[in-house]
């Protein structure tokens, strides 16, 4: 699985961060948790869902799917 780390410049919280993306409670494209989110994208190259984890001044960003490569390029965007 491919895997990036992007160094985070201040605080974050990724629940506060990635909410106004979820459509609902039940929204099956994104869970968020303290620390972490899971979110599943459509990119130009296919289907790709992204693992977010904070660890103090890091975010881990590891990657599944087609289109793996382009949202693991665009991890920093995301947050």
């Amino acid at each position: 699985m491919p895997t990036r780390i992007v160094v985070v410049d201040g605080p974050l919280d990724l629940i506060r961060t990635l909410a106004p993306l979820t459509r609902g409670s039940s929204d099956r494209t994104i869970r968020l948790g303290a620390g972490q989110a899971w979110v599943a994208l459509r990119t130009a190259a296919g289907d790709a869902t992204i693992h977010l984890r904070h660890e103090g001044g890091r975010l881990r960003c590891e990657t599944w799917g087609p289109g793996a490569e382009v949202l693991l390029e665009r991890a920093d965007r995301l947050v």
